[in-house]
């Protein structure tokens, strides 16, 4: 077999590979700002689950609600542990604005939040977060003046790590992780320098 198309057959199985195991991109970013009522929330778009939510509480006023699938089993969300250092209140709303569970500190001491919920049936469900002590409210889904007009009182990034759920727009490829692609080009590269020693050897 001629040595380039042996090369070429090679890296195609393991690019392959690679694309079937599963290592994709499944953080959604904030485009822009998201909004944070039933009129202007931000759609994750993807394919398969979706892992994290990274993004910026701009102002202690703000608040960002974004649109995701949960797969039906249970949903956890959580701002602990992974960065985030901002006072934050995590809250999961239906589509229709109704709040489900909600969460400011997920312990004493601990800032951040933490949720976990059952959904009845799997389907697409709304997650906010804003910063204390700008609350979540049922239909509004956030309300800058709910105890007593101070609204936020910290701002910053924020990092929301997922369990149990998929982007809502289902219909973006697959994209492999940046670290997969360089790994898979590493080893192709590797591969075909090998065989062109080896047929040099032969020779």
């Amino acid at each position: 077999m001629n040595i380039s198309r042996l090369a070429a057959i090679s890296c195609a199985t393991i690019a392959f590979a690679s694309l079937s195991s599963g290592v994709y991109a499944q953080t959604w970013t904030e485009t822009g700002d998201a909004g944070e009522t039933l009129n202007d929330y931000q759609i994750t778009s993807g394919s398969g689950s979706i892992t994290t939510i990274t993004g910026s509480i701009a102002t202690d006023m703000d608040a960002d609600v974004y649109r995701i699938h949960l797969d039906g089993g249970v949903f956890t969300a959580t701002t602990v542990g992974n960065g985030t250092t901002l006072d934050t209140i995590l809250a999961l709303f239906t589509l229709d604005g109704d709040k489900l569970v909600d969460n400011d500190d997920a312990s004493s001491g601990v800032s951040q939040s933490t949720i976990t919920y059952t959904p009845l049936a799997a389907g697409d469900y709304l997650i906010g977060i804003s910063s204390y002590n700008n609350a979540p409210f049922s239909a509004d889904v956030f309300n800058p003046n709910f105890y007593d007009g101070q609204g936020g009182q910290s701002s910053g990034d924020y990092k929301i790590t997922l369990g149990g759920a998929s982007f809502s727009d289902n219909t973006t490829p697959l994209v492999p992780e940046p670290g997969t692609l360089a790994t898979t080009a590493i080893i192709c590269t590797g591969l075909g320098m090998g065989l062109l020693v080896g047929r040099r050897k032969n020779r």
